[in-house]
């Protein structure tokens, strides 16, 4: 027998050329995979570098034109346009407001489309997400009118994708092919898809900025105008009021309630010449207390002596409400009772004049003046200038509270501004990486400082709705809840039994002081451990699926959150779980890819350590693969043998 030569019986040559077909059929498998699975990263390459640039800009016009460019470029399509319908025209109107299109097909961007079909046919299936696929307008059973539409810009097949915001019908995102039918493969439609996707979420957040610049500017413009007015009014009056004296002078000078008072009461005890000037403020019950004075001897302090006058109690302020004032030359001829002469007495009071204080519509105060060693007449122009004073301290008042509300306002400007600056902060950091732990340690640092609280934390779901802390940010001195070695598991029976609860619903949930709530002494006990006073939760969903919880804590005590706060840790919520899924989707391409490397490599292993000879052909027969076995067996080239068939 020739050393050149195998013989087999008939029974093992036809098992081997079983198991050779056999072969034959999984390598040309696998062969096909590796050419398509190219094709599936190139896409999710393409989606992410479209995605990528979407969220770089909020500048919708940029967004739109770089999208339609990309995607008809990838689709190889001939237009691709965005059309918006037009607010309150029941989804009948509407224009193009951006395209990409080849140059021999005219352009449809700022041409008025109006479809009296659209609105009831169509729009019910696109407001429910449904995207519509069509390979040839002729053949798809559309109705005349919208053939007409679509004829009118040479479409002969399109692919439709919504575009909503929030849950608002905004636009559709429309790919035409006009030079022939063309039949959509599901690739494609997932990938158009998902840009509709983060196209809305873009349309949403363009015009949420939008409106906060709108409001900013439009509160920037009224306080403006109220500090403008009120400046006027000031110089008005201060030219009106050149001539009085020294004392009104010093009492302009400043803002502080207590500089002011006490300004008043020295220098019109100097002005009138008289023995006290006090201040006197109304309490809710019209009691009331002394909280100024200036006095000329060593006569009993008033501020502090806890006179109460039951008349002005009894009668809710009585004359003084109406702006009368009350003049007594002597307090033994002006009719007074029995009791309020005996506290006069007690104070060394012989003679008095009280005017009225208000600080806008309201009875304020008032403001007296007493003479202790004698009876004294008071003349008609004393009592002008203590009711000219007293108007002072009233516009001094109003002054202060309206101080008050600028400077709370610019706080909560700045404040509004500052975490408007956080939030793009923290989706800059989001985009920047795929590294979940990076993202969560930054969200929670940058989240934590902004609402400056004591601890803010990233709490993962577990299969039973039970769950972890994944990651935090905690001021020092409290317990920390993640470390190295350690994630604080949390057993919330209600979550558990809800499976998830009202974050399901994507609901924030804020409580101010955990005592106050409701909440379950078990429940309060949990918290306890965690020594939380108040609490801001919002959801992390990934896709439709609650992942998991973004909370903000404070444990030194109870918190009023406040409704930009609550927003702002929505918003984050909200990014983390588009960050999640993009994580999620780059992880399962990465590991695909992995595990079809690996499986080819082992058969490659498994045909080259075979003992019999192997060789696989194309479906034109020609040689594109054979093992050593086979080459041994014939003596043959490698050369000689590629080019065999």
């Amino acid at each position: 027998m020739s050393e050149d030569r195998v013989i087999l019986d008939v029974g093992a040559y036809q098992s081997l050329m079983g198991e050779l077909e056999t072969l034959k059929g999984r390598v040309a498998e696998l062969e096909l995979a590796a050419k398509l699975e190219p094709g599936r990263v190139a896409k999710q390459k393409a989606l992410f570098a479209v995605v990528t640039k979407i969220r770089e800009s909020l500048d919708l016009d940029m967004i739109f034109k770089s999208t339609a460019t990309e995607v008809r470029q990838l689709l190889n399509s001939d237009r691709v346009g965005i059309f918006r319908f037009y607010p309150d025209s029941g989804y009948d109107d509407g224009e193009f407001v951006s395209e990409d299109v080849l140059p021999e097909f005219d352009s449809a961007k700022d041409i008025q489309v109006h479809d009296r079909c659209f609105g009831e046919q169509y729009a019910p299936d696109y407001q429910a997400g449904k995207v519509r696929v069509v390979a040839d307008i002729y053949r798809a059973g559309l109705s005349d009118c919208h053939i007409a539409i679509l004829s009118q810009f040479k479409v002969r097949a399109n692919l439709i994708v919504p575009l909503i915001k929030g849950s608002e019908l905004w636009g559709l995102l429309c790919i035409h092919q006009c030079r022939g039918p063309r039949d959509w493969q599901e690739d494609e439609i997932e990938f158009v898809s998902q840009i509709a996707v983060h196209l809305g979420i873009a349309i949403q957040q363009a015009e949420l900025l939008e409106k906060a610049e709108k409001r900013s500017t439009a509160l920037q413009t009224t306080l403006e105008y109220q500090l403008r007015k009120r400046t006027e009014e000031l110089v008005q009056e201060a030219e009106r009021e050149r001539a009085i004296s020294r004392t009104i002078d010093k009492i302009r000078q400043t803002l502080d309630l207590n500089v002011i008072f006490q300004t008043a009461a020295t220098e019109v005890r100097k002005l009138l010449n008289i023995d006290r000037i006090t201040i006197y403020q109304f309490r809710d019950d019209y009691f009331g207390d002394f909280i100024f004075e200036s006095e000329s001897d060593e006569w009993p302090k008033l501020v502090g002596s806890g006179w109460e006058d039951p008349y002005l109690n009894e009668h809710q302020g009585g004359r003084f409400t109406r702006g009368e004032t009350f003049v007594a030359d002597d307090i033994y001829n002006a009719n007074q009772s029995e009791c309020h002469i005996e506290a006069l007495e007690y104070f060394g009071v012989k003679s008095c004049a009280v005017v009225a204080i208000f600080k806008g519509e309201k009875l304020w105060g008032l403001m007296s003046a007493f003479q202790h060693r004698e009876a004294r007449h008071w003349e008609e122009k004393e009592i002008k200038l203590l009711n000219q004073i007293a108007t002072h301290l009233g516009v001094a008042l109003q002054q202060s509270d309206y101080l008050e509300q600028i400077q709370s306002q610019a706080k909560q400007q700045e404040k509004a501004a500052d975490q408007e600056r956080t939030l793009a902060r923290v989706i800059e950091r989001i985009r920047q990486t795929l590294n979940i732990d990076q993202i969560f340690s930054a969200t929670t640092q940058e989240v934590r400082q902004i609402l400056n609280c004591d601890r803010v934390a990233v709490y993962r779901f577990f299969p039973d709705w039970s769950g972890e802390f994944v990651s935090e940010s905690v001021a020092e001195g409290w317990i920390p809840l993640v470390t190295e070695k350690i994630k604080t598991v949390w057993q919330d029976d209600y979550l558990q039994r809800t499976e998830g609860g009202r974050y399901r619903d994507r609901e924030v949930f804020a409580v101010d002081d955990i005592y106050k709530v409701g909440h379950s002494q078990c429940h309060i006990e949990v918290l306890e451990q965690i020594q939380v006073k108040a609490y801001c939760v919002a959801p992390v969903l990934v896709g439709e699926k609650l992942w998991g919880l973004l909370a903000a804590y404070q444990n030194s005590g109870p918190r009023h959150w406040e409704a930009g706060e609550v927003s702002l840790l929505a918003q984050i919520g909200s990014q983390l779980g588009v960050a999640m899924h993009q994580a999620e989707l780059l992880d399962r391409t990465k590991k695909q890819s992995w595990e079809l490397r690996t499986t080819l490599a082992d058969l490659n292993a498994i045909v080259d350590n075979l003992a019999d000879g192997l060789l696989v052909t194309d479906i034109q027969g020609k040689i594109t693969r054979f093992n050593p076995a086979l080459r041994d067996m014939f003596g043959l080239q490698e050369l000689n043998l590629r080019v065999k068939k």
